[in-house]
């Protein structure tokens, strides 16, 4: 049986934000290489990538990376205690 799961991947904050200044995080395109390495090293198969922003004082968007995996394989079992983790 297969199942449908994301991960997502979020650019590494480098400062936090303070009184007069907003959060400095890494470019978006660091979290594009990080979801790439990941998915590589899972071999899950990817359904869709999305970009996602959640409304806060920062607005940093992440990648979120859906992807279907079947229940018996490894790939599911590190993926489940990877997203428990």
């Amino acid at each position: 049986m297969n199942h449908f799961a994301f991960r997502d991947f979020a650019p590494k904050q480098n400062r936090p934000s303070g009184f007069f200044q907003s959060a400095e995080h890494d470019n978006l395109m660091e979290a594009v290489q990080q979801a790439n390495l990941w998915v590589a090293a899972h071999q899950v198969r990817v359904v869709n990538i999305e970009t996602v922003v959640i409304p806060s004082p920062d607005w940093q968007p992440f990648i979120r990376v859906w992807y279907e995996f079947e229940e018996r394989s490894t790939v599911s079992s590190e993926i489940v205690e990877d997203k428990l983790a």
